[in-house]
């Protein structure tokens, strides 16, 4: 389904699309003194914006995609961290570095590490708590290199499952580091499209919006305010960003 901003970014651009063609239909009676009206430039701005809402339109998919692929690659993180976790045990792990590797463990699931006290009273509604589970993905990938960086310490950690191996594991986490920045960079590109194609649409006094208006007021100017020509292009509705 189309965004609010995509239909209506849309819809504006076909109405500036409108306004060249009403314009064009005036004919020769149609000849503005200023040249940024002729047709000839309203078609290249017309064509210029189409440019900038398309490149909107891959950008906003892009990062539709890389939000797709991060959660792939970090759907089996807690799998893998429980894995990882029964590796070490298996491996001979002292109590102490068990006890770390659980607590990273316990943040990877999502786990406080002991429940929240029930209020006394029954009655009143249950204390507000700040969540530490710090389950961003920022902070999964840190607690995983956390929990790799204890299996790097047990000389005795030798599994023979490729995805469990230190070099195994190690590369996950830069696969996962990998994934996330895709979405920096994908929101950096989106945001950037998003200004170039706003600055298009609606900035003074280059924007569609603004040429629109023009555009209505020169056919006011030729034909008069009563005319049928002018309630024509009046019509077309711009919606404000």
């Amino acid at each position: 389904m189309a965004s609010q901003s995509e239909t209506g970014n849309t819809k504006n651009l076909a109405a500036f699309q409108q306004g060249i063609s009403y314009c064009k239909g005036y004919g020769a009676a149609y000849n503005p003194g200023n040249s940024a009206l002729s047709t000839a430039n309203l078609d290249l701005q017309f064509a210029a914006a189409q440019t900038l809402l398309d490149d909107w339109k891959a950008k906003f998919v892009a990062k539709a995609v890389a939000v797709d692929k991060r959660t792939l690659a970090f759907s089996t993180l807690r799998s893998l961290s429980t894995r990882i976790l029964s590796a070490m045990i298996a491996a001979g792990a002292d109590q102490q570095t068990l006890e770390t590797a659980k607590s990273f463990n316990r943040k990877i699931q999502g786990q406080r590490a002991s429940k929240p006290q029930s209020p006394p009273d029954p009655t009143l509604p249950p204390p507000q708590v700040i969540s530490s589970a710090q389950t961003s993905y920022d902070n999964l990938v840190e607690h995983l290199k956390g929990l790799v960086g204890l299996v790097a310490t047990l000389p005795a950690y030798q599994p023979n499952e490729a995805d469990l191996k230190l070099s195994g594991l190690q590369a996950h986490i830069e696969l996962l580091k990998v994934k996330n920045f895709a979405i920096l960079q994908a929101e950096t590109d989106l945001h950037n499209a998003r200004l170039a194609r706003d600055h298009a649409f609606y900035d003074l006094p280059d924007g569609l919006a603004n040429t629109l208006t023009m555009m209505k007021a020169y056919v006011k100017s030729i034909f008069g305010s009563e005319s049928n020509e002018y309630k024509q292009i009046r019509s077309i509705r711009f919606t404000p960003k």
